[in-house]
Order: structure tokens, then sequence, then C-alpha cells
């Protein structure tokens, strides 16, 4: 499918946001852990979308 590596993506960054409340309940993680972990997340969630555009408009060429 065209969305598939788009669904991965977030997927994943669904994983890294439940892992990072998961240490915040579990272990108390904050600050620059929480911040690693939330800018990690959303920059997943910035290469599913920018990625996707990128495969479908320079490497499929659709």
């Amino acid at each position: 499918q065209n969305l598939a590596h788009k669904s991965i993506l977030t997927l994943v960054s669904w994983v890294v946001f439940a892992i990072l409340l998961t240490g915040r309940y579990l272990r108390g993680w904050r600050g620059r852990t929480a911040i690693r972990f939330t800018l990690g997340g959303f920059a997943v969630l910035l290469v599913a979308f920018f990625g996707s555009q990128l495969v479908l408009e320079f490497i499929l060429k659709r």
C-alpha cells in the first residue's frame, strides 16, 4: 500500500509516547529524559509525514 510506511512510523511514535508515560509513572522521569522522549516521538511523526510525501513524490513519482 501507499501508506504502509506512514502507518508503521505513526505506530512507532505511539510506542515512544507510551514508553514516556510508563517511565513517567513507574520511574518518575522528568526533565531531560522526558524532553528526549517527547522530541523523539515528535521527530518520528515528522518523518512519517514528510517522509511519506518524499517517497510518494520523488521516489515513486506520483
